[in-house]
């Protein structure tokens, strides 16, 4: 890659801002409630975190979600 075009993209990345709005999710009935089922005795799978991913599954063109806990 250009060395300068990483430069500039480096020197230009704290300046891109996105705004990414959820105002209708409620709406589409999308909700998630994520249950760690600690127990205390720190137990690996207790310390991992659950997850999402955007895909389109069913090739309709939709971004498709899919929770993982």
């Amino acid at each position: 890659m250009n060395k300068a075009l990483l430069f500039v993209l480096i020197i230009l990345a704290p300046y891109v801002t996105a705004t990414t709005v959820f105002e209708q999710v409620a709406l589409l009935g999308c909700t998630f409630h994520h249950q760690n089922g600690a127990t205390g005795k720190l137990y690996f799978h207790e310390m991992m975190g659950s997850g999402v991913a955007l895909f389109d599954y069913d090739n309709d063109g939709d971004l498709d979600l899919y929770f993982v806990q």
